[in-house]
């Protein structure tokens, strides 16, 4: 359905014109890679769940612009693949970046190279199975554009649902922003440390999750913010309705927790201290790795001097 767009079988219509599309397409997707690797890749780790199922989603809307392209004005067709090419650079760097954090997750042995292979695997034979199906099912509802409609809707749901059900079934035992916010919350509220299974099920997996305050991590210092919470590893301070986790050089992970824990503490207007934060560390590790974690933080870093 691409080629006609681009000019493949329509006599009045040059090589030249047919070569230039086709590069202007694929340049403009490059682009879109570039540009959406840059400003979201620090988040994929973080978020992996969720930029799991935006690649999916993605790529179904791609694949459904493209059948409907078919019936659109031919000079309409090639602004519709400049946009398909967005959405599969999209789906390129969402889909292959959050499965590597996946992977990271699942390889509990350090055989990171294994999980892949099978996971691959499983991947080339789902494949293999659903060539079969459909060389089947292409026969029976060929004839028939209420039926391939149909057929495709049924089967594009399917595909969304799945995926929804697969990323809700995962469960993390290192922290993102969002974890983070619904433990302390817990905790608050019952004393209580939720469970790794708990907790991951009430992390959103479509929508982004936001708080009172905005989180930056890894910020710049800036001398006109109010300081709000110190360890060995940074410092947390307070400018107006934004809370910002400033890094030392070497900040260790163990206090990279507390850091986030007194973030969240004074964005639910608690203030933290040392006792607080310790008391809450020293229950979480029983339960979570906080050696690791899914805080995204960027590449500023602040002198204990500042």
């Amino acid at each position: 359905m691409i080629f006609p767009g681009i000019g493949v079988g329509d006599s009045s219509a040059s090589s030249l014109s047919a070569t230039s599309n086709w590069i202007i397409r694929d340049g403009i997707g490059k682009i879109a890679s570039i540009s959406f690797a840059y400003y979201q890749g620090s988040q994929i780790d973080a978020d992996c769940k969720r930029y799991r199922l935006l690649a999916d989603f993605v790529n179904d809307l791609a694949l459904t612009l493209n059948i409907i392209s078919e019936v659109l004005p031919s000079p309409l067709r090639p602004y519709v693949y400049l946009v398909t090419s967005c959405c599969w650079a999209i789906v390129g760097v969402a889909g292959g970046c959050s499965r590597t954090a996946m992977t990271i997750h699942q390889a509990r042995s350090d055989n990171a190279s294994d999980v892949q292979a099978k996971d691959q695997s499983q991947e080339t034979l789902v494949g293999l199975l659903g060539l079969v199906l459909s060389y089947f099912l292409i026969q029976l509802v060929s004839s028939s554009l209420l039926c391939s409609t149909a057929t495709f809707a049924i089967f594009t749901t399917l595909h969304i649902l799945c995926n929804w059900i697969a990323v809700r079934s995962l469960n993390m035992d290192v922290f993102n922003i969002t974890r983070m916010r619904f433990l302390i919350a817990h905790y608050i509220e019952t004393g209580e440390i939720l469970s790794v299974e708990a907790l991951n099920r009430k992390e959103p997996v479509i929508f982004n999750h936001y708080g009172a305050c905005k989180i930056f991590v890894g910020k710049k210092y800036s001398a006109d913010s109010k300081i709000i919470f110190e360890n060995d590893s940074g410092l947390v301070t307070r400018k107006r309705n934004a809370l910002f986790v400033h890094l030392f050089e070497n900040y260790q992970s163990e206090d990279f927790f507390g850091l986030i824990a007194a973030t969240i503490y004074e964005e639910r207007n608690i203030q933290p201290t040392p006792l607080i934060i310790e008391t809450l560390k020293e229950k979480v590790e029983q339960v979570y790795n906080i050696k690791r974690n899914h805080f995204a933080p960027s590449r500023h870093r602040v002198a204990k001097t500042e």
